[in-house]
Parts: C-alpha cells; sequence; structure tokens
C-alpha cells in the first residue's frame, strides 16, 4: 500500500488559482468546539439552586414587626439588619439577610426603600435595629 502512493508522498499541496488561502485564525475556527444549546446551562444551573416557600408570621411575630417599622418612621433609623423574603417563582424564593440603609419608609405604598432594593412590608420577616 505504501509503494501505492510513493509517487506522491512528498509533493507540495496544490493551490488554487481563484481561492485564497484560508487564514489559520479562520482555520481554527472551524474546529472550535460548538455548543448547540445556548442558555442550556444557565436553565439547569438556575434549577438546582435551593428555594424554600415563605414562612407565615404568628400574631406575635407581626406585632413586633410593626413596632419595629413604626421606630425606624419615628426615629428615623438611617441603617437595619433586614431579613426578607425574595420571590423567584411562585410561591418560593429566598430569605436575605442584609445590611442597609433606608432611603424611603413608604407606608402608603407598604414598602421600604433601601440602598439597593425595594422591600415590601409584607415580605419582611424579621429586622433588627442596632
Amino acid at each position: 500500500m505504501k509503494a501505492k502512493y510513493q509517487a506522491i508522498l512528498y509533493e507540495k499541496a496544490p493551490v488554487s488559482k481563484k481561492h485564497r488561502p484560508m487564514s489559520l485564525h479562520d482555520r481554527a475556527a472551524q474546529f472550535a468546539p460548538f455548543k448547540a444549546l445556548t442558555g442550556y446551562d444557565e436553565e439547569i444551573g438556575d434549577s438546582s439552586k435551593y428555594r424554600e416557600e415563605r414562612r407565615l408570621l404568628s400574631s406575635e411575630q407581626i406585632e413586633e414587626l410593626d413596632l419595629k417599622l413604626k421606630e425606624i418612621a419615628f426615629k428615623k433609623i438611617e441603617e437595619v439588619t433586614i431579613c426578607y423574603f425574595k420571590q423567584d417563582g411562585l410561591q418560593k424564593g429566598n430569605y436575605l439577610i442584609k445590611q442597609v440603609k433606608i432611603k424611603d419608609f413608604d407606608p402608603l405604598k407598604q414598602q421600604l426603600v433601601t440602598s439597593d432594593a425595594i422591600i415590601p412590608f409584607e415580605d419582611i420577616y424579621e429586622i433588627e435595629i442596632p
């Protein structure tokens, strides 16, 4: 079999007179990995996140939160540590604990406006005032 190709073994590769040679960059791009399912990894990663259901507050916890919200409003407290529920789907999400600076307290819209989020009163689970 080797003798069959011996005549062309050391010949130069043919060069087309119609087409110029492809650059190394373009040639390498032909063999680059192809990702057929764009966004699939993000979807799978997103579904594997831990999520929990919203916890219901007892009447004592609701009263305690109400007192703390009133204290924030009347004393114009600027910084608190807050635990609140951030919904990430149907009735599921995560509880976040953050130390936040309060920009606005809006009793009409029932929300607390902080430096990085708008938190509805109904999502607040716990507040710590320093």
